[in-house]
């Protein structure tokens, strides 16, 4: 009869130890995921086709009724865990300082250079949720929108639509001197952030 209890004590205590989500995540489902040594409230938009235990999520920011959106990234299933409501209330200001300052990806606007000698070619807004606008030869009004994932695990972007994915551009982020970034399109083709 001890052995009995102290099995069923044993047991109690790694049911404590255990996640709240075991298993695999449904779109829709809360969770924190780790992007950047950071964890950070994320919504699954989806279990990603054909790789498993990868999943699409986006980062989210929930005070009260209001929850906002920021960007939507590809996440393996170990860097996921349940959502734990007094972690995301307790840290909403970290997390949206460690979405907006310590993430790699660095939302706004972006000038598009290409050729030898280099030439200026448009520019692209990369938004939050995972949207972007492009505008060739400053055109402005003349624009295409797309969608993209941001992979933390590699620092780059996929282009899922629009005018990158139809050019089948590269998105490798690289940080330059002076605190901006640049994103690698392809040998000859890079977009600068207009913070410079």
């Amino acid at each position: 009869m001890r052995n009995f209890k102290s099995i069923i004590l044993s047991l109690a205590f790694l049911a404590l130890l255990l996640p709240s989500f075991a298993g695999t995540f449904k779109a829709g489902d809360k969770a924190e995921a780790l992007i950047n040594n950071t964890w950070l409230e994320v919504k699954i938009l989806r279990a990603v086709a054909g790789k498993t235990g990868l999943y699409e999520v986006q980062s989210v920011s929930t005070t009260g009724k209001t929850t906002s959106v920021f960007a939507t990234y590809e996440v393996k299933e170990e860097n996921l865990r349940g959502f734990k409501q007094t972690n995301a209330v307790a840290n909403t200001a970290i997390t949206l300082a460690a979405v907006n300052e310590t993430a790699a990806l660095r939302l706004g606007k972006y000038n598009i250079y290409s050729g030898i000698p280099v030439m200026y070619i448009g520019n692209f807004e990369l938004k939050e949720g995972g949207n972007y606008i492009v505008a060739l030869v400053s055109d402005d009004a003349n624009y295409a929108t797309g969608t993209y994932v941001y992979h933390a695990d590699t620092n780059t972007i996929e282009w899922k639509t629009g005018f990158f994915w139809q050019k089948k551009w590269e998105g490798k982020i690289i940080s330059q001197p002076g605190g901006f970034s640049r994103i690698q399109f392809n040998r000859a083709t890079y977009g600068d952030s207009n913070d410079r």
